[in-house]
């Protein structure tokens, strides 16, 4: 009637019960119907998690302390880059500001690129993942046809004045085919009792005759479990690892090489996969890279430097020295932004992967904590994104966005401080380069775009 006031609702009343719903994955066409008339979206795989409580699935605007986070470090590592940059730019260049212009110029992309990203629906990442997949591989596969060298190695493409190494998306878009294969067939990574059905044999009575069950179990029926299990619960997810695994060490990049594989376990064993499985993948993986640094001189050559670095100054162990006399020349409050003296032709190109030395030099221990304060805070609410989202494939995403943060934080600290060897592992948000932070903003889009969706217990 009109005149008559209209009863505001509750947010909870405003989300659409769950719980007598089948268990299924989301649709989109779900998402985008229900999203008009109530805000929410159904979750049925929630409802299965709920432990018997009631589920509710609304929508929401994006994480704002997430985004807080990721503007803090754009920002932080744009101003370290030039600090650490104006020095060198000034000798090759004769403009200081050189590093500092274009820096900040993919800043500025990256916080379009970001809310860009951020505004599709998570979905859409889901139904073009194995497409995204597919172009990744044919771009690592192209690079070592038409690609260019830069310090022995052939792993990127120029795009007029940009540099795209290929082996930095596929660790993106091998995220989201291993997500959404482990949405997909969660019934063969989760269970393989149906596969223990088929090869075991039941107790039988009697005393040979039980022992002969156990026996054949533990010696036959076991293997033949393992080998089936790994084959069709995850040997399709090594499969998808094992084509960039192959393509990324056809580009000497044995760091993209243990980034790209270490990211795929973690994804995989968020998704479900036994970690026995998993263990024995990595064993054949170390045994992999061992070979590698065997049989490669130029492999073997950074294991020496790493190990001497006295002795090969001119092969990279004055970088290593150089960068280690800057950490320790810091102290508690650092010399002050801008006044490091080391960038000066000490540090060899001291914007790129060796800046956290600089950061060190400059603001100190209590700078150096802050900085890893700051990854640790983003990583941390990356897990708890994880841990909100709608489905198995967002959650198994946004976890392994989170964890490719941390991975490649943890060794570009492990690099500079020479704890392993120097692989050229770049640090997120602070060390130069235009592409690697587009595709990082990227990723920081398609966090936020699955912040915007989370469940919520009666």
């Amino acid at each position: 009637m009109l005149g008559r006031k209209k009863k505001r609702r509750t947010p909870s009343e405003n989300a659409i019960s769950v719980s007598n719903l089948p268990a299924r994955e989301t649709k989109e066409s779900d998402l985008v119907a229900i999203n008009r008339e109530t805000g929410a979206v159904r979750d049925p795989e929630r409802r299965v998690e709920g432990e018997g409580r009631e589920v509710l699935l609304a929508r929401r605007g994006i994480d704002p302390v997430y985004f807080i986070l990721v503007l803090v470090l754009l920002l932080f590592g744009g101003i370290m880059v030039f600090s650490a940059s104006y020095a060198d730019a000034q000798t090759r260049f004769g403009d200081s500001f050189y590093f500092a212009k274009k820096q900040f110029l993919f800043v500025g992309l990256a916080m379009i690129v970001m809310p860009v990203v951020a505004a599709f629906p998570y979905r859409i990442f889901y139904r073009f993942a194995y497409l995204a997949y597919l172009f990744t591989v044919g771009m690592l596969a192209l690079v070592l046809v038409i690609g260019f060298a830069s310090g022995g190695a052939q792993r990127w493409f120029s795009v007029g004045p940009i540099s795209v190494q290929p082996s930095e998306i596929a660790k993106v878009t091998l995220v989201f085919a291993l997500a959404r294969y482990s949405s997909d067939h969660r019934d063969r990574v989760l269970d393989r009792s149906p596969v223990e059905r088929r090869y075991r044999r039941p107790r039988r009575a009697g005393l040979l005759p039980a022992l002969g069950s156990s026996l054949y179990n533990v010696f036959v029926a076991a293997p033949r479990v393992f080998v089936t299990y790994m084959w069709r619960g995850i040997g399709p997810q090594l499969c998808l690892l094992g084509v960039i695994d192959v393509l990324v060490a056809a580009e000497k990049h044995i760091s993209g090489l243990v980034i790209i594989t270490s990211l795929a376990m973690i994804v995989m064993y968020y998704a479900g996969t036994r970690l026995s499985c998993l263990a024995t993948v990595a064993g054949a993986g170390v045994a992999g890279v061992a070979l590698l640094i065997a049989n490669f001189s130029y492999a073997t050559q950074r294991v020496n430097v790493w190990l001497h670095p006295e002795d090969y100054k001119l092969e990279g162990g004055w970088q290593t020295i150089q960068g280690g006399f800057a950490i320790g020349s810091g102290g508690l409050f650092g010399l002050g932004l801008g006044n490091s003296r080391l960038k000066y032709s000490y540090v060899s190109m001291p914007q790129n992967d060796f800046v956290f030395t600089i950061v060190c030099e400059e603001l100190g221990f209590i700078g150096a904590v802050t900085v890893v304060a700051l990854f640790a805070a983003l990583v941390a609410r990356g897990f708890y994104i994880a841990k909100k989202a709608p489905d198995t494939f967002s959650s198994a995403v946004a976890f392994g966005i989170s964890a490719h943060i941390a991975i490649q934080v943890l060794l570009n600290i492990a690099v500079v401080t020479n704890l392993i060897p120097n692989t050229g592992i770049s640090l997120p948000f602070f060390s130069y380069g235009g592409s690697s932070l587009l595709v990082l903003a990227a990723e920081m889009g398609v966090m936020l775009s699955i912040s915007r969706y989370s469940y919520i217990r009666k």
